[in-house]
């Protein structure tokens, strides 16, 4: 027979049983947000870095203007979808140009080993 005391103990029990695992789902939501939000600077910084350095010669201007951008930005659309923009790129290279001797965000970049290839 199950008593009231018995009872009380079982609905303690699982509550604190919900409240662990609610706690460990929001933590790792929390962790997921953080990673793709890191992902996505470091995406965005090293486009920009990619059009300024590899494509503008270091300049933060590019010679040939916009049509490299256009044509870039749809072969970029028609592979990975919607998100990659003229202004998109634009704003990645802005972006880099920036924050390119921004030492706290090299520095973040770094200690995530995000940087990469971009060194």
């Amino acid at each position: 027979m199950i008593t009231t005391q018995d009872a009380a103990t079982t609905i303690v029990a699982e509550d604190t049983l919900f409240d662990c695992i609610a706690k460990l789902i929001d933590d790792g939501r929390k962790q997921i947000a953080k990673t793709v939000n890191s992902a996505m600077v470091y995406t965005y910084y090293g486009v920009g870095q990619y059009i300024v350095e590899f494509e503008q010669g270091g300049e933060t201007r590019a010679a040939y203007g916009k049509s490299v951008l256009k044509r870039l930005s749809a072969r970029l659309s028609e592979r990975y979808g919607n998100g990659w923009s003229v202004d998109t790129l634009e704003k990645s290279r802005k972006f880099f140009i920036e924050y390119s001797n921004s030492a706290t965000l090299l520095r973040n970049l770094n200690e995530n080993n995000l940087k990469g290839n971009f060194e």
